[in-house]
């Protein structure tokens, strides 16, 4: 069969025109497409960047809250508190002044001497007129025991403290007993002493001769070297006497007092 060359004419106009309506509507879906994906860009684009200044300002409203006052941005740094110092106030002194024995109602025309042993011997606020009558009864007592045994017994009164205040009393109340005091110096009571080069209470008896007047029964008394070797001995008052000397050792008991002969 021929077709006629207007029938091929025709033929192909269709065909042209349905190519170019295809072609035109590739088109248009190319572009919309196109389209659609740059809307999406730029939507998400959008999106973050709305996001990243929203992430950007809640950092800085953080960065502010922490920081506000301090001038500076940054975490907060915990820092601890400083210690209070306490105030240094001075001490309140004492107002108060110590007060002299009290004289109110000591006797008349006391003389300088009984005056100076209620000074020395009487406590601030005591009342001085009895310190002065202990002190004279003190002087009493000694008296007659040196009526009755001599001096030397007054002296052991003193080293072995049986009188209270008795030195000071013989100073200044009764210096008629000072022979005693005399004696006195020197002697130490019932211990352990090391001998050496002075005397110091309860420790320390310097070298020299020692007696024990009139001993006791019960008087045990012994010398030893520092080896524990007994030098000398008594028991019972069997012995009165002793020399010591450096570094002996002095141990007494019962005897009441060793006086310096």
């Amino acid at each position: 069969m021929t077709v006629s060359p207007v029938l091929r004419v025709a033929a192909l106009t269709v065909v042209l025109a349905t190519a170019a309506c295809g072609g035109q509507d590739d088109g248009r879906a190319v572009n919309a497409a196109a389209s659609n994906t740059a809307a999406s860009s730029t939507a998400a684009s959008s999106a973050a960047s709305s996001a990243g200044a929203k992430a950007t300002a809640s950092a800085s409203a953080t960065a502010g809250s922490t920081t506000k006052g301090s001038g500076t941005a940054g975490p907060r740094l915990e820092t601890s508190m400083p210690r209070a110092t306490p105030s240094k106030t001075s001490p309140r002194k004492s107002t108060a002044k110590p007060t002299a024995p009290n004289t109110s109602q000591l006797r008349k025309n006391v003389s300088a001497p009984q005056r100076k042993y209620v000074s020395r011997n009487a406590d601030p606020g005591i009342d001085a007129e009895a310190i002065l009558q202990s002190g004279e009864d003190a002087c009493e007592r000694m008296s007659i025991a040196a009526a009755a045994s001599g001096t030397t017994a007054v002296a052991v009164a003193l080293v072995s403290g049986q009188i209270r205040n008795g030195r000071e009393a013989i100073r200044y109340l009764c210096p008629q007993l000072k022979p005693a005091l005399d004696q006195a110096a020197g002697g130490f009571p019932d211990g352990t002493y090391v001998v050496g080069s002075r005397l110091r209470a309860g420790r320390e008896v310097p070298a020299g001769r020692y007696t024990v007047p009139q001993p006791p029964p019960g008087c045990v008394w012994s010398v030893t070297r520092p080896d524990g070797t007994v030098v000398a001995e008594s028991k019972g008052g069997t012995r009165t006497g002793v020399t010591l000397k450096p570094p002996q050792r002095l141990s007494s008991t019962g005897c009441v007092a060793w006086l310096h002969s």
